[in-house]
């Protein structure tokens, strides 16, 4: 495949290694006799990956890294190959005989400088070993998505440890008689949309609209599906995706839109508008139709791949495809409907318009899908279209959305910014103003301190009371209000309030079931949080923040085999997530790990949490000098910002009336982490002591 040296590009991919069992030893026999052997390997080989649009890497000695864009497709010409090879073994009996090694992982992987890089190209490689000769080794990520397509007699290896790899892989085995055995699995799927051709734009909000309607008229009389969570089973989290019911509800998501403007500072405005597509399915309120959050279909965002493989990791039976270009004055808009069983197109149009026009489109594309699904409920769909913002405030909240999603104190300032100038260009856009509040609250809550962070306060209470006046019934402005009731008040029940009816006005929508949850976990409320997460995992089953807030709960009651794997999952979904490795830190000096607490901390990407996460392993190595200087930096660098921090390194240190005087000045100082005092796995050691009730009573923190 021809790799573009300048530029490096990112995507899903199932990835493929094979050798040849003993070619080592047969070249040392005769280096004739090797080559004869690679000589009758390759053709087979390269003839059929080209046959299921496989792609070759690389090749090392007897070695292929080959690359498919779907998973089915790797199966199928891994068994192809060992099929082929087993019959012309047979043809020349006095020949010594090709026989490989195969693994197959689906995984991230970064083509750059003419090579290939990533986590998903190392574990393929560790898997390889674990391979049967004649067989192939497949992780439990693959088998998830070809498992309904045909049926081997696999053996689990369970998460055997595979070298450098620090988290768990489940691994299957086919081995080569029941390989050879089985019938061939069906050909994979074309791949349904390819990004080289598609534009879209930003009317296409109103198509989302229509599908959903489409969508509940084809379901109405469908059962509700009691499926299973992709975080849940009855014994914890799983790896897998929910079950095909799901998949079999009227369901969708949208995926990243492409941004073909030939200018890179337009990604804004495609991410924009597929947030904005995603929003008003979500505002649609149709029971029966199931939209997928924004965390799960930004996961593939410059990731292409076919549409079977998405709707299996996704569960959902269409996606919405398309692909923006903007320039100058005008926007084109190319919109796509795809069915996943067969990655038919349900419909596609273009819409190529002067951008001031915009708004009044939206209209046109709703009847131009509900004459694509010869329906005509546009009536039964109970439009709740807001009126249409000032046209520059539009664009600026979509730069706003852009930079709060990089999630850190500059991009989060920025957005500040952007947010800024839509109220100021639109006084009346209500959306705006939630979005301003709750961006204030986040910088507040986690970066400020002090009269810095007092401001900052009332600017996010100012901003999500006038998301309210304008629109009391905004979702997102009863969000924003409950995360400052929460971070600014320390008002836990006022924080519950608003998040229920937040929850309430918008019922498909994952990221206020997120924030309740983990408003109800800081009460103590953990079996009613774990439901919602399980609720929420539904609608977005591939959110980091889900994975996150899981740990979280389960590490305050004790399950650390388990909120390991959660938080793993979240960096496996968001890599370079603050916090996450401050987690894992915290998850392994509570299982006795000092050392792997250290390595962790090191990882943490931010400074603060780093710092706190580094000062936790020290106070566990057992080095009492380094442990002391640790405790001493930290006080001395973090006293006004980070004395919930300070009380918990004296709680895991054992001085108890040290962690209780610093829990004291994090009320005084209104640090918005004591309301998670009730799911601190350090400070939860001294829940008996009579000053930990007390300082609940005073902090109003209602102990369960």
């Amino acid at each position: 495949m021809k790799v573009d040296k300048r530029q490096p590009s990112r995507r899903l991919a199932a990835i493929v290694f094979t050798d040849i069992v003993d070619c080592s030893a047969v070249v040392h026999r005769g280096e004739l006799l090797g080559e004869r052997l690679l000589n009758r390997q390759k053709p087979v080989v390269r003839a059929v990956l080209r046959g299921h649009d496989g792609h070759e890497i690389k090749t090392a000695g007897d070695s292929f890294l080959i690359e498919f864009g779907s998973a089915l497709s790797a199966v199928q010409a891994v068994i192809e190959i060992q099929k082929t090879l087993a019959a012309e073994n047979a043809k020349a009996p006095k020949d010594p005989p090709v026989v490989l090694r195969a693994s197959i992982y689906l995984g991230d992987i970064e083509h750059r400088d003419a090579d290939v890089y990533g986590d998903g190209i190392n574990i393929a490689a560790r898997l390889l070993p674990l391979s049967p000769e004649g067989g192939l080794a497949l992780s439990g990520s693959v088998l998830a998505l070809v498992r309904q397509r045909f049926d081997l007699p696999l053996r689990s290896l369970g998460t055997p440890p595979l070298k450098n790899i620090s988290h768990p892989v489940e691994v299957f085995v086919v081995d080569a008689e029941a390989l050879q055995a089985s019938a061939p699995p069906p050909a994979a799927l074309a791949p349904a949309f390819s990004h080289k051709n598609s534009r879209s734009a930003i009317a296409i909000v109103m198509i989302i609209a229509m599908v959903l309607v489409g969508a509940a008229y084809w379901t109405r009389t469908q059962p509700a599906s009691s499926a299973p969570s992709p975080l849940f089973t009855s014994g914890g989290i799983v790896g897998e995706l929910p079950t095909r019911a799901l998949t079999e509800q009227a369901s969708i998501a949208v995926l990243p839109l492409v941004n073909q403007s030939g200018d890179p500072q337009y990604e804004y405005f495609s991410d924009g508008l597929t947030e904005e597509l995603i929003s008003a399915l979500a505002l649609a309120h149709v029971r029966e139709l199931r939209v997928i959050g924004r965390g799960s279909s930004f996961q593939f965002k410059g990731r292409p791949t076919d549409s079977r493989i998405v709707g299996e990791m996704l569960k959902v039976s269409h996606l919405l495809e398309g692909s923006v270009r903007k320039q100058g004055g005008r926007v084109r808009v190319i919109a796509r409907l795809v069915n996943v069983s067969d990655g038919s197109q349900v419909w596609t149009q273009t819409f190529d318009r002067q951008l001031k026009d915009i708004f009044a489109m939206q209209t046109e594309i709703a009847d131009a899908v509900a004459s694509a699904l010869m329906l005509r409920l546009l009536s039964d769909a109970g439009n709740r279209t807001p009126a249409n913002p000032d046209l520059d405030a539009y664009n600026a909240l979509l730069l706003g959305n852009y930079y709060y999603e990089r999630n850190d104190s500059e991009n989060w300032r920025k957005a500040i910014g952007y947010y800024g100038e839509a109220v100021k260009d639109d006084p009346n856009y209500a959306l705006a103003y939630a979005k301003l509040g709750v961006t204030w609250g986040h910088l507040a809550g986690n970066y400020l301190a002090g009269k810095e962070a007092g401001v900052a306060y009332v600017e996010a209470r100012r901003a999500a009371q006038r998301a309210l006046v304008l629109d009391p019934n905004l979702a997102e402005g009863h969000a924003a209000l409950g995360w400052v009731l929460m971070i600014a008040d320390l008002d836990l029940m006022g924080a519950e309030r608003e998040l229920r009816r937040a929850v309430t006005l918008a019922p498909t929508e994952a990221s206020p079931k997120h924030r309740l949850a983990f408003v109800l976990s800081c009460m103590g409320r953990t079996e009613e949080a774990m439901a919602l997460l399980k609720q929420a995992s539904v609608l977005d089953p591939l959110s980091f923040r889900g994975y996150y807030y899981l740990s979280l709960f389960l590490t305050a009651r004790g399950h650390y085999e388990e909120a390991d794997k959660a938080v793993r999952k979240a960096l496996e979904l968001q890599p370079t997530a603050a916090t996450h490795y401050q987690q894992l830190a915290v998850i392994d000096v509570k299982r006795g790990r000092p050392d792997a607490a250290l390595l962790d901390s090191l990882r943490e990407p931010d400074e603060y949490w780093r710092d706190y996460a580094v000062a936790l392993a020290r106070q566990d190595l057992g080095d009492h000098s380094a442990a002391d200087a640790a405790l001493r930096d930290f006080t001395s660098n973090h006293a006004e910002d980070g004395a919930f921090q300070i009380a918990t390194l004296h709680a895991l240190r054992g001085e108890p009336d040290a962690a209780f005087e610093w829990l004291d000045k994090a009320y005084a100082a209104r640090d918005p982490a004591i309301t998670g005092l009730l799911m601190d796995p350090f400070l939860l050691v001294y829940r008996s002591d009579p000053r930990f009730a007390a300082f609940c009573r005073r902090a109003h923190i209602p102990e369960a």
